[in-house]
């Protein structure tokens, strides 16, 4: 008994090594494979280049962010500037550039240089600024007019970069 005990021991090593063999063998193969894929698989230039555009990209989408939201920040700060500012009879243009420069800088935080900057750039669309400053003055003479003075009764309205007289202004508001 003891020899065929003897026997199996060299066998069933033999069988664990081959078992082990096989299992480095195999994790072999699988690294091989696994590595052959990476390769196959790595970024090209033209997609490292795609990498670099993408911050790229993400660089001007922040800055796209940041200058509309300062944007934003300048279209809520007008309507203060425009109830401060005792021109009304100016457009908002003429007081921003001629007139006011300070209180307009103060109020907005935006210089007259980078203003005529975004004039230049196409940011305001004239129409719809001189729809919106006349609205704004169509309320703000409605909240004036409680108390029963008008002191711009007889005055011209300016608007972004129009001036209309009192009667046209009426015309076109006051139907």
């Amino acid at each position: 008994m003891k020899q065929q005990t003897a026997k199996k021991k060299p066998v069933l090593l033999k069988k664990k090594v081959d078992f082990w063999k096989r299992v480095v063998f195999f994790l072999t193969m699988i690294v091989f494979f696994v590595v052959g894929l990476l390769w196959f698989f790595r970024p090209t230039s033209s997609q490292l280049e795609k990498r670099e555009l993408t911050q790229a990209e993400r660089e001007y989408k922040s800055k796209r962010r940041e200058v509309q939201r300062k944007l934003m920040k300048f279209a809520t700060r007008i309507p203060v500037f425009m109830y401060l500012t005792d021109y009304r009879e100016r457009s908002l243009k003429d007081v921003i550039t001629q007139l006011e420069p300070g209180l307009f800088q103060k109020v907005t935080g935006l210089d007259i240089h980078d203003f005529n900057l975004l004039c230049t750039l196409g940011v305001f669309n004239a129409n719809l600024m001189n729809d919106a400053i006349f609205k704004f003055k169509r309320y703000e003479d409605a909240s004036l007019s409680y108390t029963g003075l008008d002191k711009n009764a007889d005055r011209a309205v300016g608007g972004w970069d129009t001036v209309l007289k009192r009667g046209e202004y009426e015309k076109l508001f006051y139907r």
